[in-house]
């Protein structure tokens, strides 16, 4: 089991070059590519502060799927529902729902 933020892909273009978003994504590949099989990589923390973090993250799961490595947020993990609140702040806070 390994448990990592993930790329902070949120921050791409703003406060972090796009290079470095991609290479923190190839890191990811290169950690899929080189886990045992049946291993479970939870991300979670900065990737999910991105909205399009499953779009992002497409070309990860498809190549853990084949690798038998599972790629999952926390609350996946738990069996619980992805809350992105974090992502959602501004417009949760805007719509009055705190």
């Amino acid at each position: 089991l390994l448990i990592m933020s993930g790329p902070p892909t949120y921050f791409e273009g703003f406060k972090m070059k796009p290079d470095i978003i991609e290479k923190g994504l190839a890191n990811l590949l290169y950690l899929i590519e080189n886990m045992r099989r049946n291993t479970t990589i939870i991300v979670d923390h900065h990737l999910l502060r991105d909205l399009n973090y499953r779009e992002r993250l497409g070309e990860h799961i498809e190549k853990a799927r084949k690798r038998n490595v599972t790629i999952l947020t926390a609350a996946e993990y738990m069996n619980q529902p992805v809350e992105q609140l974090e992502a959602l702040r501004k417009i949760l806070w805007e719509s009055g729902e705190k």
